[in-house]
């Protein structure tokens, strides 16, 4: 049975397109980021009439989108706030899950903030060409994504940065649980779109729904509880899961699973690459990958490939000069202008005899020299765009550039079905707990839920240390994959 089950995994492994999920993601991501970048210690009243492109960091949009909690430098906070538009203004109207204080202590908030800040301005740096030059035979390792590093941000703290205003109105998101204005669809003021729910909504919804399934209990706590075999860190297992808690963190292993797998073969085939190409690198204007910045082949040079295409061109180079020492063609026109001239009718001109023979013999290497030179210029292609595509799925896998990884993305959403329900509301603000005691998805069921939502939440600071907790061991487990993994090679 357990061999069984660790077949089903595999396969479920190996199935996972990471590339495809890494384009989707980023792709909706870019739809949502803000037009306009962070102001610190202003208020952006209204969208400038020419913000200049994208602003918002990959991170800071994927955080928003979820819900997370979202605060501002508390010196900031304070000083303005008497301005009755401060709240208003900061929040987004609400539109943001806006805290004033995540520690209620003012030095925490003040480090916490200068985190967020540090992060947001080293995304937005244009990023070092000769770094990008190394960094797919080099890549940064996961602990870069939790830790930080010279290379790239820390995915923490789990916080959206208040002081990105967010322009055009429609790339806002709706007020957690508030998703109707006296029963009309919320549609912020000047804009005609429909806000969407932030994730959060929906994994709350999820978290909470009850589902009696027995046998599928069953079946998945075998999985789940083989795959966390597989990477020895015992936490990931508890026993009471819900089907649906179940199902979603053992799809997640799954995947990752296969992540670990396949980040490794796609740094092994990069290693590999190095031998044959170099590559020299300038930064150029893209908002696909940071805020403005982004860096792409300038030149690239396949060391003894491109020697041979030199080899090859020299020498069709050399045929064609000694073909062209031939005077065939000029004495045929010579021919022709002296027949014009003197009324010659004779309309036939004879080519001298052996001339096709004697361009035979100089030339005869030429069409072998084109065959060969096409194959080797089709062989250079194929080795740039596999580096091309190299390129694409480390960034994906490492997150180096953009600030935000696959496994940053999947660790970030298991470690949300993965804390227990407390933290989860703790997320919350006040005003998105209240409308979610309200919420009208969970009216028709019984007081079971309600009972439940009525145990206090746990402050939001507590709970974003449990849900780093989560990450940190999502990360880990991903970690324990790919080292049990080269164990077996």
């Amino acid at each position: 049975m357990a061999g069984q089950v660790q077949n089903d995994i595999e396969n479920e492994s190996s199935k996972f397109d990471a590339v495809a999920f890494a384009e989707q993601l980023y792709s909706i991501i870019d739809q949502y980021r803000s037009h306009i970048s962070a102001k610190y210690n202003e208020l952006t009243v209204a969208a400038p009439l020419s913000p200049g492109g994208i602003g918002e960091t990959k991170l800071n949009a994927f955080y928003r989108m979820i819900g997370l909690p979202a605060t501002s430098d508390p010196t900031f906070a304070n000083n303005n706030s008497g301005n009755k538009n401060f709240l208003p203004i900061i929040s987004q109207d609400g539109t943001i899950n806006y805290f004033k204080s995540i520690y209620e202590n003012h030095d925490e908030d003040k480090a916490l903030f200068e985190k967020i800040r540090d992060r947001n301005e080293r995304l937005t740096m244009p990023p070092d060409p000769q770094r990008f030059a190394t960094f797919m035979f080099e890549p940064t390792g996961l602990s870069e994504s939790l830790n930080g590093s010279e290379h790239r941000t820390s995915i923490f703290p789990l916080i959206v940065d208040a002081a990105v205003p967010v322009f055009p109105l429609n790339r806002r998101l709706a007020p957690s649980f508030r998703h109707t204005i006296n029963g009309e669809d919320y549609i912020p003021m000047g804009s005609k779109t429909r806000l969407s729910r932030p994730l959060i909504d929906n994994i709350i919804y999820m978290r909470f729904k009850t589902i009696n399934n027995a046998d599928g209990v069953k079946a998945l706590e075998d999985q789940l509880k083989t795959l966390v075999d597989y990477t020895g860190i015992t936490t990931a297992y508890k026993t009471s899961l819900t089907f649906i808690d179940l199902s979603i963190r053992t799809k997640l292993l799954q995947i990752l699973k296969g992540l670990a797998t396949k980040f490794d073969e796609a740094r092994k085939e990069a290693q590999t690459l190095s031998t044959k190409i170099e590559f020299v690198m300038t930064h150029v204007e893209n908002p696909e990958m940071r805020s403005a910045q982004s860096t792409e082949w300038k030149e690239a040079k396949i060391y003894s490939l491109d020697n041979e295409i030199s080899q090859i061109k020299a020498a069709i180079a050399q045929q064609n000069a000694i073909a062209f020492m031939l005077p065939t063609e000029q004495v045929k026109r010579r021919e022709e202008i002296r027949r014009v001239e003197h009324s010659i009718s004779t309309s036939n001109i004879t080519q001298d005899v052996l001339i096709s023979q004697l361009n035979n013999l100089i030339t005869y290497e030429a069409d072998d020299l084109n065959r060969k030179l096409q194959e080797k210029q089709y062989e250079r292609s194929e080795k740039l765009t596999l580096a091309e595509g190299l390129k694409r799925q480390i960034m994906y896998y490492t997150g180096e550039y953009s600030g935000l990884s696959i496994f940053d993305a999947i660790c970030v959403i298991y470690g949300l079905f993965a804390i227990d329900t407390e933290y989860l509301l703790g997320l919350l603000n006040p005003d998105a707990r209240s409308r979610l005691m309200e919420d009208e998805f969970f009216k028709p069921h019984d007081s079971s839920i309600q009972e439940r939502f009525g145990a206090k939440p746990k402050p939001v600071g507590e709970s974003l240390k449990a849900l780093e907790k989560k990450i940190r061991e999502a990360f880990s487990i991903v970690e324990a994959f790919a080292s049990a993994k080269a164990k077996t090679q």
